[in-house]
């Protein structure tokens, strides 16, 4: 106890202000001589410091993300920040240089704590007030609250194990994806962590669950190399579709022939990494067709292809010749950083099939159930509870087909992976969540995950080999999955299994979605409208959610429809309020619509 007090006393190294201090005046004189070395006139370099001035940075879910030329100083902050966060944990962190599924002119910051994960939601109004510090002493003060030494726990007492050379030693490591500014930002984070004393490594192009599965690995002691990333997928994803030797695999399965899935790559990164874990699982029979990889003279990131293209206009990509593929063909489309995927087949018309990321997120937990179950007696009854987590814009087919499924309904969180990754590692003993955008993962508990590896040797013990099949197939599940964040690489393998051990051609239609509609309404000020219940009813403004019952109470009797609902939001990255309605048809959709947006109009 004595020394526990002592340890907290005792008066903090902060010869990084110093040096911080130091490196910032060189790093705007340095902005400055590139700006004029590019041929940019002093006009021209002082209007982008303006722009950059005017900015006020907002860390959210999508970390800092705007146009790409006004952020050299915010990674430069963020580096720095980075670096703070390795020394609040004594440990190895991370950022990712990338705008995700925006327009190959952005870029972001992307902030990758210790443990593979985002940036916890208390700091990110810490990351906010050293990216729009307007003085040296307001980001120093930011640093120093990032950089307050954090408790280690149990999990963290027993990763000191691990050799101290490696595993303990403060460094960041930093990544970025394909567009043109990325680079040149990259090394802005970079300068910035130097900046605190602390060691940088730059790992080049990757994917961003990519860095953060490496971030994961080096602080837990595992081996964490880009290559033993793709060790670890291929060889999970080789386990669970191993097919036993006595007879199991009768040549029937159809789904496992020699027709390729078809990748819609987004012109991004994930082209250059998917090659890598095709050429890994291909003699696993898992080939890819790689499509809109980036190199072509018409390639442009994110611009008519990807997964936010093809979830939002339901329509197969405008590159790649997809929509050309004979009917039935599985496809998946990934985005900008490969964090996302959404999976669909074609018709014979041009059209598609969407399987989103909420038919994703019931096809892996009804597989995970399954599993659980038929491993019982060796898993108590109800001693790993399996559950999805939801936002309110997941459709309401699944949810209803989620609770009769399961025996429990969805729990439903406020938008945003960071409220869906703490729910499902919370809730649940095994938690799923998919954002309907294809964003999402299965998590394992330690307790889970122990209680499996106990229950294999317990049923090998006692031979019972129907029992040890499936427990082999929970633990080989968990080597598919990117233990730290949603990975469209890691998703598209475990999909891929699922539909190979349960042969089954497709799960598009395993319930049919429900009409929806999702619309922007431009308000003077988004922040008037606040939202309570999981964003699923309107706080304020007074009278605005009463106008929404009452559209909806309409419609249910006009349409003689009960699955009518409809709820708004402020959107968490644009100037705006988002507008979502649900329905049997289509043409009721239409007219909650409009009744919603003209109660808005009214009440704002």
């Amino acid at each position: 106890r004595a020394t526990t007090t002592t340890m907290a006393t005792a008066p903090r190294d902060e010869s990084w202000t110093t040096s911080y201090a130091r490196e910032t005046v060189k790093h705007a004189r340095a902005v400055k001589t590139t700006a004029r070395e590019a041929g940019q006139d002093a006009s021209e370099t002082a209007a982008v410091a303006r722009e950059e001035d005017y900015i006020q940075f907002s860390y959210g879910t999508a970390g800092f993300r705007t146009i790409a030329r006004t952020l050299h100083s915010t990674c430069f902050r963020s580096g720095a920040f980075a670096a703070a966060r390795a020394m609040a944990h004594d440990a190895v962190t991370g950022i990712v240089i990338t705008a995700s599924h925006n327009p190959a002119a952005d870029n972001g910051v992307k902030l990758v704590e210790p443990n593979g994960t985002t940036l916890p939601m208390d700091l990110e109004r810490v990351a906010e007030a050293l990216a729009n510090g307007s003085d040296i002493d307001a980001q120093i003060e930011a640093l120093r609250q990032a950089s307050a030494p954090v408790g280690r726990g149990e999990e963290d007492a027993d990763e000191s194990e691990a050799p101290a050379s490696e595993h303990r030693r403060r460094r960041v490591l930093v990544a970025r994806d394909t567009r043109e500014s990325g680079e040149a930002l990259a090394n802005e984070a970079l300068a910035g962590i130097r900046a605190m004393g602390i060691d940088a490594v730059d790992c080049g192009e990757m994917t961003t669950p990519q860095l953060h599965y490496l971030v994961w690995a080096t602080n837990a002691g595992e081996p964490c190399a880009e290559s033993d990333y793709f060790a670890r997928l291929s060889s999970g994803y080789a386990a669970l579709t191993e097919r036993g030797d006595d007879g199991d695999d009768d040549g029937d399965d159809t789904t496992c022939d020699d027709v390729p899935l078809v990748i819609d790559c987004a012109d991004g990164v994930g082209a250059q990494k998917l090659k890598i874990l095709g050429d890994a699982v291909a003699a696993y029979g898992l080939k890819f067709d790689l499509r809109n990889r980036g190199d072509e003279v018409t390639s442009s990131l994110n611009d008519g292809v990807g997964a936010d293209y093809v979830q939002k206009a339901r329509t197969p990509p405008a590159r790649g010749e997809l929509s050309s593929l004979p009917p039935n063909t599985r496809c998946v489309s990934v985005d900008g950083d490969a964090d996302r995927l959404i999976y669909y087949e074609t018709r014979a018309d041009g059209s598609i099939d969407l399987f989103d990321g909420d038919k994703i997120a019931t096809m892996i937990a009804t597989y995970i159930k399954s599993l659980v179950d038929a491993s019982v007696p060796f898993l108590q009854p109800g001693s790993i509870r399996v559950g999805v987590v939801q936002t309110a814009y997941a459709n309401g087919a699944s949810t209803a087909y989620l609770t009769q499924t399961l025996g429990e309904a969805p729990a439903c969180v406020p938008t945003g992976v960071k409220h869906l990754h703490h729910a499902a590692e919370e809730l649940y003993d095994v938690g799923v969540y998919f954002e309907s955008n294809g964003h999402g993962t299965a998590i394992f508990s330690p307790k889970a995950s122990k209680a499996i590896e106990e229950a294999v040797v317990e049923a090998l013990m006692r031979r019972s080999m129907p029992h040890v099949e499936a427990l082999l197939a929970l633990t080989h599940v968990q080597r598919c999955i990117n233990p730290a964040v949603g990975d469209a690489m890691s998703g598209i393998l475990l999909v891929e299994a699922i539909i190979r051990r349960t042969r089954a051609r497709s799960y598009a239609h395993v319930y049919e979605d429900l009409a929806s509609k999702q619309t922007k309404a431009k308000v003077p000020d988004r922040a008037l409208v606040k939202t309570t219940n999981a964003e699923r009813e309107c706080s304020q403004p007074a009278g605005l959610q009463d106008a929404i019952n009452a559209a909806c109470a309409t419609a249910r009797a006009s349409f003689n429809d009960p699955h009518v609902r409809a709820f708004v939001r402020p959107s968490g990255t644009e100037d705006c309020v988002r507008i979502y309605v649900e329905a049997l048809t289509s043409e009721c959709v239409d007219a909650v619509t409009a009744d919603v947006s003209r109660a808005l109009d009214v009440a704002l």
